[in-house]
């Protein structure tokens, strides 16, 4: 388990708008795996956002998607593209991130794991996020999109 303070794993937040596209440019903080999150701040306040994360959640045993997680990514370097999914390949995991530094406390976030990728420290990376049209009534819960060194604790 990475012991360090959560900023210095987090790689890219990224507030999810209404729009065809989103893109951002970030520099690996660590070498390693790093998860793609979709993230809600806790507790969700829309009762819709809310069910389709719920529903998400469970999809990481059922494998059944709710619709409204309808989008894809592009990760490139420099202008050459490195990898690109889809949310139809599913939920790869949930972190809960909590009010203390390595996780635990008071609920904040709950975040979907939707991809993972190798990333190199000090190496300069574009996401890109294109979200489906089903997607936008998740925006009224607010998400953010995430890029975090893997294998740390939350919660």
């Amino acid at each position: 388990m990475d012991s360090s303070p959560r900023s210095k794993r987090i790689s890219l937040t990224m507030r999810l708008v209404h729009g065809d596209r989103q893109q951002a440019v970030f520099t690996a903080k660590q070498n390693g795996m790093h998860d793609l999150r979709v993230d809600f701040p806790w507790p969700i306040a829309d009762e819709n956002a809310n069910r389709a994360v719920r529903g998400a959640v469970a999809s990481v045993t059922t494998n059944i998607l709710p619709p409204e997680f309808e989008f894809s990514w592009t990760l490139f370097k420099e202008d050459a593209e490195i990898q690109r999914g889809t949310a139809t390949t599913g939920v790869f995991g949930v972190v809960d991130s909590g009010t203390y530094p390595l996780g635990g406390g008071v609920r904040k976030a709950r975040g979907l794991v939707f991809a993972r990728f190798w990333l190199q420290s000090g190496t300069q990376y574009r996401l890109e996020f294109v979200p489906g049209r089903a997607f936008m009534p998740l925006l009224a819960g607010l998400p953010t999109l995430e890029v975090e060194l893997r294998g740390t604790r939350h919660s």
